[in-house]
């Protein structure tokens, strides 16, 4: 019995060690960023609880293209039932497709131009570190020639759309 309970203790003691080693592994690839540094994102008692995240631009540019995500979903939504409209009737459909021609709508077309160019260019710019071999090395650089891409198509973008507003609506 006795010897039962010491190679039981052993063991333990054994997956303990083989635990923080993979813990520490763990957390050293975690917490580089990329570019040979490193900055700890473990509290100092090793919990996994403990992550603070330091707000680089690789984590702002996940966020949004989530985001954008579930924005274009949105619009799917919108535009289906825009479609079902016509179901309910001519009143109905009337009554929607009026909303559209309103300018807060065109903002909101607005915004979903930058939605889409966004997550567009930044769903291209995951393949090519996905697909190229040392595309990770170049995640800044690529970032910044998305940031660079999106303001010049969305600002004239944004500019034609508002400017044909205001063309259609004889102002």
């Amino acid at each position: 019995m006795a010897e039962e309970a010491e190679e039981a203790e052993e063991a333990g003691e054994a997956e303990e060690a083989e635990d923080s080693e993979e813990t520490e592994t763990d957390d050293e690839l975690e917490s580089a960023d990329g570019n040979g540094s490193a900055e700890p994102t473990v509290a100092a008692s090793g919990s996994r609880s403990g992550r603070i995240y330091r707000g680089k631009s690789g984590m702002w540019v996940f966020m949004l293209h989530r985001i954008t995500g579930i924005g274009i979903l949105a619009f799917l939504l919108l535009h289906i039932a825009d479609v079902a409209a016509v179901g309910w009737g001519r009143n109905a459909y009337n009554t929607i497709h009026a909303l559209y021609e309103s300018f807060g709508f065109r903002l909101v077309e607005v915004a979903l131009l930058g939605t889409l160019l966004f997550h567009a260019l930044n769903g291209l710019r995951i393949i090519i570190i996905d697909m190229w071999e040392r595309g990770a090395d170049y995640q800044k650089e690529l970032t910044a020639a998305v940031v660079v891409a999106f303001l010049a198509l969305f600002g004239s973008g944004a500019t034609a759309m508002i400017y044909s507003y205001f063309q259609t609506k004889g102002h």
